[in-house]
């Protein structure tokens, strides 16, 4: 016996409609009449949704009575819409049909679109509890037709989720799996569990009149599991009532009477005229194809009188069918019959290709309506964006001489704006320049002042020291003949003088007197000649008529060079060094090269040669500097400097350079 459980289920999804006045953002607090209105309705809608029906009752009357002392059509619209998912849980369909077409008159004179798109669903809604599925299909298609054509789709979502379920009921696989399909989308796109869980319903339906039953099996699991998550056990008793349908479908009447007796365990939690009916009229069924005819007649005259009490036509007649069926097998031909009549009675079009015809024909109608509608649309889009083109040609040329002479404008405004910040970028960057220059040559100034602070100690008070010590030495030389003859007193002597000169050295070499008297080329040359031993012979060149005539300039270079040797004496074990030094058309250039282990480019701050410190000052001072190395290949260090501005008779500044005077040590 094919008998399918589906359409009473749609009123649960009506829990969920963004219903006229946004109930669902009510909150239970009360300051005004219009606060008053919205607690009590919310304690309504929470006690409904808990299964507290009389409680729910009493709050949605107060409510309502507050709505028509307020004389306020719209808080009446807002209580029709919930008190409706009350009567269709009591199965008082009539008496619920008749507050939606309440809920349509209230709409129209509002002339508010939401209310009447509401109403006309609730209508087709009442229909397909009522089994009138031509009136059902006609409201419903009314109401996704508005839901559509004004935006709203979680009316979209609802509407075609029950489309889907009159073509269930006419066993239309197609169009049900296409409109519940289409349905779940939308409640996906809105991240809407409870309306996931609806559609779901209508997407396991369809595959069960499809006769896929695995996969109308796993989607009924998935709908108790979200229903067991949402907290709310229609979808529970929806899933277990399906899957013992399913399971009558395949003959298994023993599952099919598991099921539903875990739903009928639910309903002590969530009681429900309708799930109720169903529970019984499934229980009555199993139990009649197990042999359980007593069991069955018990469930069935139960299920029978719930029935009765809804007014359900189509419900009845199916019913009653089957309690021709059970009293026959009983041979109770007389009962059997009686019940044979009044199915043969309530037998109509529901099922008739007639009214398949006619729900077929609403919807190709609908359909229709909706291509026609955007064809205009696209006509009525194509005429006025022809009439903005003409209206744009008329301006165009306009615009773009406008464009041109404001493009021109703000071009040149920009070209004038970036040559002043360039300009005022490149006098930053000098006079950072200029300022690090003068930061180097007042360190290197203090440097020198400091060189000359030492030599000055070195040379008057160790060498004096040392100068005392020969005097004194010689004049016991003198008073002692014996003394002079004395190796000791010999090599005393010879000490102190080796001393002398190695302090002097030290002095020349921290204030380079030299180098003011004789200039940069015989100073570098005196230099590299002194280093010079049998150990690392080092050569110097000089190329070039010009001459440096800038004190601080030279020093600069002297110490630089100087540099250079003590850190081919120190790290790079060389046998071998030049110093090569020109100035040619204002340029110095300097190239100081040795044959040692040299070392890895790469690695040379951890070198700790201080050759990075030296590229620094080069830079600083407005030079080139390069270096190249290899390991075991040597080191070459190039330096290139303009120094045009130190050539003779072009000093960079008129202060006279400061000359040092250096003491000459007596043992000298």
């Amino acid at each position: 016996m094919h008998r399918l459980f589906r359409f009473f289920y749609l009123h649960l999804f009506l829990l969920l409609l963004p219903l006229v006045s946004g109930a669902q953002g009510r909150q239970p607090r009360a300051t005004t009449d219009n606060d008053q209105f919205a607690t009590w309705l919310h304690r309504g809608e929470k006690e409904l949704s808990n299964g507290n029906i009389d409680s729910a009752e009493f709050w949605y009357n107060k409510a309502h009575t507050l709505a028509l002392k307020l004389n306020d059509r719209r808080k009446i619209a807002e209580y029709i819409s919930d008190y409706v998912r009350l009567l269709n849980n009591q199965s008082k369909y009539q008496q619920a049909l008749g507050l939606a077409k309440e809920l349509l008159t209230i709409g129209r004179a509002l002339k508010d679109t939401t209310i009447i798109a509401n109403a006309y669903g609730s209508i087709g809604n009442q229909y397909i509890y009522l089994g009138s599925f031509k009136e059902a299909a006609k409201h419903t298609v009314t109401a996704l037709n508005l839901a559509r054509h004004h935006g709203l789709l979680k009316m979209q979502q609802v509407y075609s989720n029950n489309l889907a379920s009159i073509f269930i009921e006419l066993r239309d696989k197609q169009k049900s799996s296409f409109y519940s399909r289409i349905s779940y989308d939308i409640a996906i796109r809105r991240k809407d569990s409870a309306g996931i869980a609806s559609s779901l319903v209508n997407i396991a339906n369809s595959e069960t009149i499809s006769r896929r039953f695995d996969k109308a099996i796993y989607y009924y699991q998935k709908l108790i599991q979200l229903g067991f998550q949402l907290k709310d056990l229609s979808y529970v008793l929806d899933g277990y009532i399906n899957m013992a349908n399913v399971s009558s479908e395949t003959k298994d009447y023993a599952r099919a009477r598991q099921y539903y007796l875990k739903a009928f365990g639910l309903l002590k939690r969530y009681p429900s005229n309708d799930y109720e009916l169903y529970v019984y009229w499934g229980l009555a069924e199993s139990s009649h194809f197990l042999g359980d005819n007593v069991a069955a007649e018990k469930y069935l005259k139960k299920s029978i009188a719930l029935g009765r009490r809804s007014g359900s036509s189509n419900q009845l007649k199916m019913m009653y069918l089957l309690a021709s069926e059970i009293f026959e097998k009983q041979h109770k031909s007389e009962t059997a019959l009686a019940y044979r009549k009044k199915h043969d009675v309530l037998k109509d079009s529901i099922s008739s290709a007639e009214t398949q015809a006619a729900v077929n024909k609403l919807e190709i109608e609908y359909q229709t309506v909706e291509k026609e509608k955007r064809l205009a649309q696209q006509q009525l889009t194509i005429a006025r964006n022809r009439i903005v083109i003409q209206e744009k040609n008329r301006l165009i040329t306009l615009y773009l001489v406008a464009i041109f002479f404001l493009v021109s404008m703000l071009s040149c405004i920009y070209l004038s704006f970036s040559q002043k910040r360039k300009t005022q970028q490149q006098r930053l960057k000098l006079m950072e320049k200029e300022k690090e220059v003068q930061t180097l040559e007042a360190m290197i100034a203090g440097e020198e002042k400091e060189r000359a602070r030492l030599a000055k100690e070195l040379h008057d008070g160790v060498g004096g020291s040392l100068s005392a010590a020969k005097m004194h030495l010689s004049l016991l030389g003198s008073e002692y003949n014996t003394l002079s003859a004395s190796d000791t007193y010999n090599q005393t002597l010879s000490i102190i003088d080796t001393v002398g000169g190695e302090i002097r050295s030290i002095a020349h070499n921290l204030a380079p007197t030299f180098l003011q008297e004789k200039g940069l080329i015989t100073t570098l040359e005196s230099f590299c000649r002194k280093v010079s031993n049998t150990a690392l012979k080092v050569e110097f060149y000089a190329l070039g008529a010009q001459t440096v005539q800038n004190l601080n300039f030279e020093l600069f270079i002297y110490r630089i060079v100087q540099e250079c040797i003590n850190n081919i004496i120190k790290h790079a074990h060389a046998t071998s060094a030049i110093v090569q030094i020109s100035i040619n058309d204002g340029v110095l250039a300097l190239t100081i090269e040795d044959d040692g282990i040299g070392f890895d480019l790469t690695k040379l701050e951890e070198k700790g040669l201080g050759l990075g410190n030296l590229k620094s000052r080069v830079e600083i001072m407005g030079g080139f500097f390069e270096i190249s190395s290899r390991p075991l290949n040597g080191t070459a260090i190039y330096l290139e400097f303009d120094c045009s501005a130190y050539l003779k008779g072009k000093l960079r500044n008129n202060k006279p350079e400061p000359k040092l005077q250096e003491k000459h040590l007596i043992y000298g």
